[in-house]
Formats: structure tokens, C-alpha cells, sequence
């Protein structure tokens, strides 16, 4: 079928800064200055200056009337209308801009309007998240928060004033030996550094926890006082319990209260039952929950490094949960 002849073009007349423009004969419009996409707008062509010029065929009733187009400037630039004072055309001016019967208006007012609509929703709301993220940095370069009781900066802050860490043992129904007192110790300066002292108390007798010795108080400036435990031995409230409640009496002010229990005589016993292994740690584990106490397990026949990485968890719990007392 042959195809069918376009009309000729014609030129639009030329309005107040508004360029002839070539238009299919027979075809008319509106010319307005409006953002793009937009639902109710066809694909129109775009002229110089923001206008866009919004055609149809002659006789065909429009797909967007101006009220419809009244609506949705006033939804977009409703805000700004307020602001300016600027109105907003309504549906008889927007009839007024169809070409080619009329030559068009100044596009100024449409331009504050719009500019005015950016920055309400783009200068302002970004303005005002940087003054916020401007005061929340001020903020944390006065007050950033930093966890100055963990061992790392507990460890800085002796350096800086030259003291060691102190800590104070005090084993329950449970004798060190030589061996593994030798290895406490260098796992403990391995943790804290070579300024790191250990003062070892005599073991307190099972049975004796109701009235402790002297010797068993922890001193002033003790950085932990660790109540040592031995896994082969069955934990009871009534005797294990009561030594860490008396042991706690004897803190001085601010001292944190933990609890080491060496593995090494129950893993010989029982290397190859790893299940009554978990058993006896979940046991002393509610022990120690119930005097909320903080707990390592170790075996102090092994090498000091693992032991010293027990004891620096061990201290970062044990001092959060003092400073949040």
C-alpha cells in the first residue's frame, strides 16, 4: 500500500524570545515552561529558553487538558508559589500560551518558580545534613568514645606513667606448681609487659573460705584479682561460691574480680572425652554467672602465649564489667 504523503511544514510565528520552529500544517498547541518527564505530558519537542511546546493534531481533543496541567504545577511548585508570592497560571492562562494562535510569555516567573523548587528540595535538606554531620563530628572530636578500660589502653596509660600491671592470684584448694607458676608469670609479662608483677598467694584451704587470710586480700593499685580454680574439682556454691563471695569483700575500690581455671591435671585424665570436658566447663561456667564473674580456661602447662591471650580477654571483660558497675 502506498505510503501517505506528510503535509508540509510550516513555520510557527515567532513570539516574545521564542525561535520560528518548523510545525506540521494543520497542528496546534500550547507552549509552557514545564520539567521533564512528567506523567501527564506527551513527548513534546523542546524549544530554547525552558519552554516546552505541547502539540496535537487540529480537531483532536487534547490527552492533557490545562486543568490537569494546573494541577500538577501546582502539586510541583506549590511550595514555591507560597514562598515568592509568584502565582501559579491556572487553566485559562495556560490556554493563553497555545500556538500558534499566541505568541507566548516571559519565561522569568518560571524560572524563579523552578529555581526556587530546588532549593527547597535539594539546596536546603543538603544544607541541612551537612550543618548536622558538621556538629556530629565537632561533637566526637570532644567526646569520642574509646574504651579505656581494655587492656590496650590500660597497657599505654602505664607506659606513659611508668607503672606495671599487678596482678594478685589467689588459688582455692589448689597448689601451682613450680612448672606452672613459672609459666603464669611469663605469660603474664608477655600480656602486660616486663613491668608486669604477679603476686601469688598461699592457696586458701578447702573449707577455710568464710575467714580468709590476710594474705589473700588484694592490695591497692592491683590492676585484677583472679580467683584460680582447678577443672578436676567439682564445683559447689556452698564452698567455690563462698570464696568468691569473700574474696569480692576484700576488692579494693575499683578492682575487678575474675576467675582462672587451669585444665591441665582434667585434659590428662580425660584427653580423649572431649564431652565430659564441655560438661565440666558448662558447670562451672553457671558458677561463675551466678556471682557474675568473668572466667578463662586454660591450661597452664601450655605455652605462655595462649595463656597470655586468655588473660588479656580476661582483663578487657573483667574491667568493662567493673566500670559498668
Amino acid at each position: 500500500m502506498p505510503a501517505r504523503a506528510r503535509p508540509a511544514p510550516a513555520s510557527a510565528p515567532s513570539g516574545r524570545g521564542f525561535p520560528p520552529r518548523s510545525r506540521p500544517a494543520g497542528w496546534g498547541g500550547y507552549c509552557t515552561w514545564v520539567p521533564w518527564p512528567l506523567p501527564w505530558a506527551p513527548s513534546p519537542p523542546f524549544t530554547p529558553a525552558g519552554w516546552c511546546c505541547i502539540s496535537r493534531p487540529a480537531g483532536k481533543a487534547p490527552s492533557s487538558t490545562p486543568a490537569r496541567c494546573t494541577q500538577a504545577l501546582s502539586l510541583l511548585l506549590g511550595p514555591a508559589s507560597s514562598l515568592t508570592g509568584l502565582p501559579i497560571p491556572d487553566a485559562a492562562h495556560l490556554e493563553t500560551l497555545r500556538l500558534p494562535e499566541n505568541q507566548g510569555e516571559n519565561a522569568a516567573p518560571w524560572i524563579h518558580l523552578f529555581a526556587t523548587t530546588l532549593v527547597l528540595t535539594v539546596v536546603l535538606p543538603r544544607a541541612i545534613l551537612a550543618l548536622l554531620s558538621g556538629f556530629a563530628a565537632r561533637h566526637l572530636e570532644r567526646h569520642f568514645p574509646l574504651p579505656l578500660t581494655d587492656s590496650y589502653f590500660q597497657g599505654l596509660q602505664r607506659s606513659y606513667t611508668g607503672q606495671g600491671a599487678q596482678l594478685h592470684l589467689v588459688p582455692y584448694s589448689y597448689e601451682l606448681s613450680p612448672a606452672a607458676a613459672l609459666q603464669l608469670k611469663e605469660a603474664i609479662v608477655s600480656a602486660f609487659g616486663p613491668r608486669a608483677t604477679l603476686h601469688l598467694s598461699p592457696p586458701v584451704a578447702f573449707g577455710e573460705e568464710d575467714a580468709l587470710p590476710a594474705s589473700a586480700a588484694p592490695g591497692v593499685g592491683t590492676t585484677l584479682a583472679v580467683a584460680l580454680f582447678s577443672l578436676a574439682a567439682t564445683p559447689e556454691d556452698e564452698n567455690h561460691g563462698s570464696f568468691l563471695t569473700a574474696l569480692a569483700a576484700t576488692l579494693p575500690p575499683g578492682t575487678p574480680l575474675a576467675a582462672l581455671v587451669d585444665e591441665g591435671s582434667f585434659l590428662a585424665r580425660f584427653a580423649v572425652q572431649p564431652e565430659r570436658l564441655e560438661e565440666r566447663r558448662r558447670t562451672w561456667t553457671r558458677l561463675f554467672e551466678k556471682h557474675g564473674i568473668e572466667p578463662a580456661f586454660v591450661n597452664l602447662d601450655a605455652a605462655p602465649a595462649s595463656v597470655a591471650d586468655s588473660l588479656t580477654r580476661l582483663i578487657d571483660l573483667s574491667a568493662r564489667k567493673e566500670a559498668s558497675r
